[in-house]
């Protein structure tokens, strides 16, 4: 009878103590660093960025930023084959997609991107690109390129 007792008025800080040494594994660190893509989406959705920087984060489908504001974005260096171009961020005036897998043909309709002034689309495999909207600068160096369609009016830089 006197156990019984005892079990009774001890045992809850027995279950704690082992419920703490539990956590404790728990709370261990993780191994594995987020990328940079998953470190962005743990920002809130209306964040506004004047620069971010996903390059080199072996990125292979275009990412989903539109709930996001960034004036100057970089994905070169990844594994990107296609634009979508609903799926940029608000705001982007500047867009680096160098060092991709590009090819064939690209497209940028007038109004698609309308705050767009510099794109870098240079070291890719495309052999025509057709870009309405007006830029004032573009790189579309390295590519196999044999037509080239642009609005040249305010083009300043072009490579």
């Amino acid at each position: 009878m006197k156990y019984l007792i005892w079990l009774v008025l001890f045992s809850p800080f027995l279950l704690s103590c082992r419920m703490g040494i539990r956590n404790e594994s728990v709370k261990q660190p993780l191994t594995k660093e987020l990328t940079k893509l998953e470190k962005l989406f743990w920002l809130p959705y209306d964040s506004v960025m004047v620069y971010y920087d996903l390059s080199n984060d072996n990125i292979e489908n275009f990412p989903n930023l539109s709930a996001f504001t960034i004036k100057s974005l970089d994905l070169s260096h990844n594994l990107l084959d296609t634009i979508n171009p609903l799926f940029l961020p608000k705001g982007l005036e500047k867009l680096n997609l160098s060092h991709n897998l590009y090819c064939g043909f690209i497209l940028i309709r007038k109004n698609t991107i309308p705050y767009l002034k510099e794109l870098d689309i240079s070291h890719n495999a495309l052999n025509r690109i057709d870009i309405a909207p007006p830029l004032y600068r573009i790189n579309v160096s390295y590519n196999d390129l044999n037509v080239i369609d642009l609005n040249h009016k305010n083009i300043q830089y072009l490579d």
